[in-house]
């Protein structure tokens, strides 16, 4: 939104720092782990400007810990027999 209201101003410099920080804040962990649509939006400002992507860090796995395994319908003590 403020790279738009900044490019509607018609302050070039302002509308590529917001649309900057837009991409950075979007990029949280790297795709997959990304907000989609914000880096989009980004992206479209950054091109019509004429401004580079910003570069940032790829996903990388080995920084987290695997999800462990989990039974989806364990039958616990908590278990209920589906009705017929």
């Amino acid at each position: 939104m403020l790279a738009q209201i900044e490019r509607d101003a018609g302050r070039k410099a302002e509308a590529i720092a917001a649309a900057t920080q837009t991409y950075q804040n979007a990029w949280c962990d790297g795709p997959p782990f990304a907000y989609h649509w914000g880096l989009e939006a980004a992206k479209k400002h950054l091109s019509e400007l004429g401004a580079p992507f910003p570069d940032m860090p790829a996903f990388d796995e080995s920084k987290y810990l695997p999800l462990p395994e989990v039974e989806i319908h364990p039958r616990d003590e908590y278990y209920v027999e589906p009705e017929e």
